[in-house]
C-alpha cells in the first residue's frame, strides 16, 4: 500500500515538474510574443506620427495653393473688367471716328 502511495506521489511530483518546464517554455513564448507586439506597436505609432506630419505638410501646401488660386482668380476678374472697359473705350472711339467722318 505504501509503495502504491509512493508511486502515485512520485508520478504527481514528476507530472508537476514537467508541467512547470512546459509552463516555463510557454511563459518564455508569451514574453517573446509580448515583446514582438510591443515592437510592432512602437513601429505603428512611429509610422502614424510620420503620416500625421506628412498630412500637416500637405494641408499647409493645399492652403497655400488655394490662396494662390484665389489671388489668380481676382487678377483674372480685374483683367476681364479692364478688357470690358477697353472694349467700351474702343466702341466710343469708333463712334467718334464715325461722327468725325
Amino acid at each position: 500500500m505504501k509503495k502504491r502511495q509512493l508511486a502515485v506521489l512520485l508520478s504527481i511530483v514528476l507530472g508537476m515538474s514537467s508541467m512547470s518546464a512546459v509552463s516555463a517554455d510557454e511563459e518564455a513564448d508569451l514574453r517573446a510574443d509580448r515583446d514582438r507586439q510591443y515592437e510592432e506597436l512602437y513601429y505603428t505609432e512611429s509610422r502614424l506620427e510620420e503620416l500625421a506630419e506628412k498630412r500637416e505638410d500637405l494641408q499647409y501646401q493645399i492652403e497655400s495653393i488655394n490662396s494662390d488660386l484665389v489671388d489668380l482668380m481676382m487678377e483674372i476678374n480685374e483683367a476681364e473688367s479692364g478688357i470690358e472697359t477697353r472694349k467700351e473705350q474702343i466702341s466710343e472711339t469708333e463712334a467718334q471716328i464715325d461722327d468725325t467722318q
